[in-house]
């Protein structure tokens, strides 16, 4: 076995950084396992477990499988560059709130799913995105290889695709086909819904992206003057000194 011992580890690049992460890594003929490991992760403490596992019931292939249950900081989320958007939207953010994250590899490609009911976490921001820390806004992100790319034999050439999902309550719902073949990955379709009303959700086109936005629950000008000053504040810190 391995014992960690406040080691910084980082699972994929679009994954925040695990601080001063503690616990054991035990190995036996069918892979390694976690259990019960501790660290520090988005402002909050989380805990990870996991390991290797058969693919299938009786199957002679293993995948590697990672859960992590934790706390995220609005500050936290702020500091983690590798989030992209989800950095800039929480400038306006503050509180904490609980979430789970899965993270699978299977044909060398990490698939991802986070939940959280955001729960705890203040938003101020533009209509529909703002929010008051008591109240629940179901927050679901997730990347799985597609039912093709999984039944195509290894190493067949074939370019993997995956499905990328995103769901903000009823605020923000989207959809994307991706290419994950090369280094980075590349929409082939997709779709984005704001605002929809119950029962609508965005579905994918049989080519290009598409958008269905509700302009009625949307208040661009508040929209349009928040990137304005994150544009502005963007290009003040790429001036040279």
């Amino acid at each position: 076995s391995v014992q960690l011992a406040g080691n910084d580890i980082q699972l994929t690049p679009d994954t925040p950084f695990l601080a001063r992460t503690k616990g054991a890594i035990t190995f036996s003929e069918r892979g390694f396992a976690i259990a019960g490991a501790q660290a520090r992760a988005l402002g909050g403490d989380v805990k990870i477990d996991g390991g290797t596992r058969p693919a299938a019931p009786r199957s002679q292939d293993s995948i590697v499988a990672i859960r992590a249950q934790g706390t995220a900081t609005a500050e936290g989320l702020r500091q983690a560059k590798e989030l992209g958007f989800v950095t800039r939207l929480a400038k306006d953010a503050s509180g904490s709130a609980a979430y789970n994250v899965n993270v699978m590899f299977r044909r060398g490609q990490p698939e991802v799913l986070v939940t959280s009911t955001l729960q705890g976490l203040a938003v101020n921001l533009p209509a529909p995105m703002a929010k008051s820390a008591d109240t629940q806004l179901p927050l679901r992100y997730e990347n799985a290889l597609t039912r093709e790319s999984l039944a195509q034999p290894a190493g067949e050439g074939r370019p993997l695709q995956d499905h990328l999902t995103f769901d903000l309550g009823r605020v923000v719902s989207t959809v994307f086909l991706r290419d994950v073949s090369g280094p980075e990955a590349r929409v082939l379709r997709g779709a984005i819904g704001v605002g929809l009303a119950p029962g609508e959700s965005a579905t994918l086109p049989d080519q290009g992206v598409t958008a269905n936005i509700n302009l009625a629950n949307v208040n661009l000008d508040q929209w349009e003057e928040l990137f304005g000053q994150s544009a502005s504040a963007g290009a003040r810190g790429a001036a040279p000194q």
